[in-house]
């Protein structure tokens, strides 16, 4: 009778060799290098959206026009907040944060960020996150609050802009209900 130990090792090593031999078959892969301004929309002659600026995405809004960037990504997020605000300065950008949390969407921040964007009306100003689904959501109210957009205009726009998540959408609907004058 053979030795159940070296049976299971037997086909311990059975199933590890055809493993080893397709993990050194398969091409490593590489990360792919982010755009210089992922998910950019020009909304308005003033107002441009987008993701996480990848490299050269900052001179890039310079050259468009853009004076200033209002992030909205969360201070505890893993990215470069402190290289970013320092590379806009260098720039000539002014740099603002207003941090929103998709999980936790505040009022008071939607509100502060719409304050900010309507004292900057007269700047083109660049609104980032990490993708575009909390910064939909923030245009979504500020363009019904601030502009007078019609609801399923600005609902359309926001969409366009990255706005994807129900909750989001929820959100920014009870913020307009609650403040729509």
């Amino acid at each position: 009778m053979k030795n159940p130990r070296s049976t299971f090792i037997g086909l311990l090593f059975l199933f590890m060799i055809p493993a080893g031999l397709c993990a050194q078959a398969a091409p490593q892969a590489q990360e792919k290098p982010r755009p210089p301004l992922p998910n950019f929309v020009e909304l308005t002659a003033k107002i441009g959206t987008g993701g996480q600026p990848g490299e050269g995405g900052l001179s890039q809004l310079v050259e468009k026009g853009y004076k200033a960037i209002i992030n909205i990504r969360a201070f505890d997020e893993e990215y470069d907040q402190v290289g970013e605000e320092k590379q806009a300065r260098q720039l000539g950008l002014r740099y603002y944060v207003v941090p929103f949390v998709a999980k936790e969407p505040s009022e008071q921040q939607a509100l502060a960020f719409n304050a900010l964007l309507s004292a900057l009306k007269d700047t083109k100003v660049f609104v980032h996150c990490g993708g575009g689904n909390r910064v939909g959501s923030l245009m979504m109210i500020y363009m019904v609050l601030e502009e007078g957009m019609p609801l399923d205009k600005a609902e359309q726009k926001a969409r366009k802009v990255g706005l994807r998540s129900a909750d989001l959408l929820e959100f920014s609907k009870q913020v307009i209900s609650r403040h729509k004058k």
